[in-house]
């Protein structure tokens, strides 16, 4: 049922002043912004950012488990597992299943898959240039370092019960 329109009513305004003052919304939006840019490039090589980094870690540690790579790429262990059966469909990585039930089953990137991340490289070394992104060497150099310790800050133990803390504190009672 729709809501009849009041021309007496205030117009509901959000009271939490300018969304441009929300690191946290800020940063949402640039990940999405860019999200659909690395998304469009990757694409042309059959390729999803998310595919490509698992790619990445596994060519760093070779032979990681899915819970590990999970922890890795900020994903669910499900969604691991979904990934490392697409990269496996592909033929870009490689599962151990000899190893016996209830054993870690491992990954790692085959011939193919290194060169996927050889044909990728380049394009996320292009999407990455401090002047694409609006910035100087030492800006995108400081904004790395701080997004690096938001990452670390939000994937820590508590942190979302320390924010929902905060949302309780600041309720009026």
């Amino acid at each position: 049922m729709a809501v009849p329109h009041r021309t007496d009513a205030a117009p509901f305004a959000w009271e939490g002043g300018s969304p441009d003052d929300y690191v946290g919304w800020t940063l949402i939006q640039a990940s999405h912004a860019l999200g659909r840019h690395f998304e469009a490039a990757l694409t042309s090589l059959g390729l999803t950012p998310m595919q490509f980094g698992v790619l990445v870690q596994l060519s760093l540690r070779p032979n990681l488990g899915s819970a590990e790579l999970a922890r890795l790429v900020l994903v669910t262990p499900q969604s691991m597992g979904e990934l490392l059966q697409s990269l496996q469909r592909m033929g870009l990585v490689e599962r151990d299943h000899s190893v016996g039930p209830g054993r870690r089953v491992t990954a790692r990137v085959t011939k193919a898959g290194h060169a996927a991340l050889r044909q990728a490289t380049p394009i996320v070394k292009a999407l990455n240039v401090p002047e694409s992104l609006g910035l100087t060497i030492e800006e995108r150099s400081l904004l790395n370092q701080l997004l690096h310790k938001v990452r670390a800050a939000v994937v820590a133990p508590g942190f979302h019960a320390e924010a929902t803390a905060r949302v309780a504190d600041d309720e009026p009672a």
